[in-house]
């Protein structure tokens, strides 16, 4: 279980620092998405969760080896140095002491404790103390004051310590390193880069082929709004759908389709002066406003979104570079009712690359006008067959 939260830790580590990373390399693209900063708050968030519960594995480790290994063992030991670290009625103090173990012998070793005043005298370099050993494999020990009764009596017979000058100090070898840790480690940061990847990608591969920012930042941007498209006949649908729900009809007197947005007007009856604007965005209503109409006549007409097409936009981008001559598009669409059919008429935007182009079709994808477009394009030649 600890190397499962080894892993974790790791896994949350890499995702910080690669957050980090990102939202630098963004920052510097000039690049607006909010997802770095949540990758780094995720991986704080993994990192304290996984110490918090290793720490609490290991303090109950550390709780049955003492349960297991026996009451902590007395010994005696000489105090060599005594220095108070701070100002207190109960100081720090650090003590250097030469402890004589029964089965090791005289080490050196120091403790930093927690002292009442009362006490220093009794600590002072040549005192001989006695100290408790939790552990017989480590150094730490504890002095114990005041000393057991039968205790004080060893003090005061006590030859050998009083003797001894300096000891040779009990330095612990660190632990060998844990294979299984390592490889759990190592599959937290794999999984964490992975990720990251997965995610991101895109703009260090484009900084590896040499593209500038402005190149990469434009690349990114499509790249996101293409994610987020509601082009796609699904996703359309959705919009719309949701859009309905929401309004309480399917009736609408026009409907704004954006790469990642939808916005209709419903009108609440014929003669109204208001009117209610819809914007669905990343899957749910963003936005609703109550405005003024256009129009108050009683015969406003609306159409009704469900006898759409919903794969009309999808086919109308697909045709955006044969037609108008745009090779990267970012068109936008605004349907209405047919003016003389019971249908909608289907009116597309597409401004890129200094080319300004309009196409209108019917309900069918029947392209009914053209006007723009790049030189030699149908949709110029439409526009100059009509001048």
């Amino acid at each position: 279980m600890r190397h499962l939260f080894t892993a974790l830790i790791a896994f949350g580590a890499s995702l910080t620092i690669g957050g980090i990373a990102l939202t630098l390399l963004f920052g510097a693209l000039r690049v607006s998405d909010g997802i770095p900063s949540g990758v780094m708050a995720v991986g704080f968030v993994i990192v304290f969760a996984g110490v918090i519960m290793r720490t609490v594995l290991d303090n109950r480790a550390e709780r049955r080896e003492r349960a297991s290994s026996g009451p902590a063992r007395l010994m005696l030991a000489k105090v060599l140095n005594a220095r108070v670290t701070s100002s207190s009625a109960n100081p720090f103090c650090e003590l250097d002491l030469i402890v004589d173990a029964p089965d090791r012998g005289l080490y050196r070793t120091q403790v930093r404790e927690q002292i009442n005043l009362a006490r220093l005298p009794g600590l002072q370099p040549g005192a001989i103390v006695v100290v408790s050993q939790p552990d017989p494999t480590r150094p730490v020990v504890t002095v114990v004051d005041p000393a057991p009764v039968d205790w004080q009596q060893r003090i005061d017979q006590d030859t050998r310590l009083r003797a001894v000058h300096d000891a040779t100090p009990w330095t612990v070898e660190p632990p060998a390193k844990n294979p299984s840790a390592q490889v759990a480690k190592a599959v937290g940061i794999a999984l964490a880069v992975g990720a990251l990847v997965w995610y991101d990608w895109q703009p260090l591969s484009l900084l590896v082929q040499g593209n500038s920012t402005e190149e990469i930042r434009d690349e990114m941007t499509n790249s996101w709004n293409a994610r987020r498209s509601v082009f796609a006949p699904a996703d359309l649908e959705a919009a719309l759908q949701g859009i309905s729900a929401q309004a309480g009809t399917t009736h609408f007197s026009d409907v704004t389709v954006h790469q990642t947005s939808v916005s209709a007007n419903a009108v609440a009856q014929p003669g109204a002066d208001r009117v209610t604007s819809y914007t669905w965005a990343n899957g749910e209503i963003a936005n609703e406003i109550d405005m003024p109409a256009m129009h108050t006549d009683e015969d406003v007409s609306t159409f009704d979104v469900t006898t759409l097409d919903w794969s009309l936009i999808q086919q109308l981008v697909d045709q955006v570079p044969e037609l108008t001559g745009v090779t990267q598009p970012d068109p936008y669409f605004i349907l209405t009712p047919a003016m003389n059919s019971t249908g909608v008429e289907v009116t597309m935007y597409v401004s890129a690359e200094s080319i300004d182009a309009t196409v209108v079709t019917d309900g069918t994808g029947l392209v009914l006008a053209m006007t723009g477009g790049a030189p030699g394009s149908p949709a110029a030649q439409w526009s100059g067959a009509e001048q």
